[in-house]
């Protein structure tokens, strides 16, 4: 699969990358190719620039859940499960699948 494939669909213009290099893991890449995509890649297939993904992991209420910041899109998704491998397989199959509910992300501090 080529790179910037997911994240490519959703790119909005803007945003700029601060330099930086991933050690791949061909086994996580492998079996989570949407979510290593939006996490590692700072550039599209045209060349252009893109921030990455940050994902927050937490457990709340007995639940596992996850906090999915797209910084080049400006958007938040929300993903959650009973297990931690649940919540990756849930990651995965959103991400992959475009069915991720965004939303426009507030600014740290604004929300309330």
């Amino acid at each position: 699969m080529a790179m910037a494939e997911f994240t490519e669909r959703r790119r909005k213009e803007g945003a700029a990358v601060k330099g930086g290099v991933v050690q791949r893991d061909p086994r996580i890449e492998k079996a989570y190719h949407a979510l290593w995509d939006y996490l590692t890649t700072s550039t599209t297939s045209a060349g252009k620039v893109r921030r990455t993904t940050t994902v927050l992991v937490f457990v709340d209420e007995g639940s596992w859940k996850a906090c999915v910041n797209d910084r080049d899109t400006g958007e938040v998704g929300f993903v959650s499960s009973d297990t931690a491998m649940g919540l990756l397989e849930a990651l995965e199959r959103t991400l992959a699948g475009d069915a991720m509910e965004w939303r426009a992300s507030k600014p740290y501090g604004k929300g309330k």
